[in-house]
């Protein structure tokens, strides 16, 4: 028998799957060098917000969804096609939104670019995708307290590995 707290944490990664495929896919976007790399507002956001990012945050978020509605995983896979992908979009669009408000407040408090925002640097995308499916997905504020934590610990545990790895020129 699974524990109550597994299954708290597997139902969390599986519902905010979408979100964390949008969130990774930015900085993917970049490293193929995909159109779009032009920054939205270098003044508001900085130099590293750029369409190309959005654009591949949503897919990813709707690549995401797909892949649970086709391994019969989650909510996703109950819904029709149509409304997984839907719902994917509007996961990976809050996703990036979440990143464009965090970066839009650390200039405003001039905190520079690539520097640690903690936890938002740990929480914006997690946030904004909450927001934009509050209402379509079976969110309890035990699985978004879930999806927050667990999120935190993941991001730190990432990050460090690829910095020990040489990945990553900082350990945030």
């Amino acid at each position: 028998m699974e524990s109550p707290l597994v299954t708290l944490i597997t139902t969390a990664l599986l519902l905010y799957w979408p979100a964390y495929l949008g969130n990774m896919m930015p900085p993917i976007a970049g490293a193929l060098r995909l159109p779009g790399g032009s920054p939205i507002s270098v003044r508001v956001l900085g130099k590293n917000k750029t369409w190309r990012g959005v654009i591949s945050g949503v897919i990813g978020g709707m690549l995401g969804a797909a892949s649970l509605w086709y391994l019969g995983w989650s909510w996703f896979a109950a819904q029709t096609f149509p409304v997984t992908v839907g719902t994917g979009a509007l996961m990976g669009a809050g996703a990036l939104g979440g990143d464009l408000i965090k970066s839009a407040v650390k200039r405003a408090l001039s905190i520079p670019s690539g520097r640690p925002f903690i936890p938002w640097d740990q929480w914006d995308f997690v946030l904004g995708a909450t927001l934009c499916t509050l209402f379509i997905l079976p969110l309890t504020v035990p699985l978004i307290l879930t999806a927050l934590v667990v999120t935190f610990v993941l991001h730190f545990a990432v990050n460090i590995a690829a910095y020990w790895l040489g990945l990553k020129d900082v350990w945030w």
